[in-house]
């Protein structure tokens, strides 16, 4: 059985949904690497503290987990130990459509993304030049 998943892909490829569904049929613990990234305000973790992060979530599930996410810096502390990587591959049509779509629906509630983190979408954030759609 696996017990030590990565699900990688582009921004608003599915990941997180999948990734938790995952997790949920195998009993297995999420891990979201955006969490374990952002700080508040959008500050971006140290690279020594978010793979600390990582490490301390990897090594402290009993059955094992599901790393959902990308962030190339992360790949010798996640891919150590990992029995298989997922990865989504969607047409762009679909893609840019669920990033708008993601992108808008976070806008208009304005709650927050992650759970360590204060951040949120906003309608100026989505047309910066930090937008993940551009």
């Amino acid at each position: 059985m696996m017990k030590r998943i990565n699900v990688v892909g582009t921004s608003a490829s599915g990941k997180t949904t999948f990734s938790k569904a995952i997790a949920e049929k195998l009993g297995l613990q999420h891990i979201e690497l955006d969490d374990l990234f952002w700080q508040d305000n959008w500050q971006q973790s140290a690279d020594e503290v978010f793979l600390a992060k990582l490490t301390t979530q990897m090594n402290h599930t009993v059955t094992g987990y599901v790393i959902d996410g990308n962030y190339s810096r992360s790949i010798p502390v996640k891919w150590r130990e990992v029995d298989v990587v997922i990865w989504l591959d969607i047409p762009f049509h679909v893609n840019m459509w669920q990033s708008l779509k993601r992108a808008i629906q976070r806008a208009v509630t304005g709650r927050t993304l992650w759970p360590s983190s204060n951040n949120t979408e906003s309608f100026g954030r989505m047309l910066s030049r930090d937008s993940i759609i551009w």
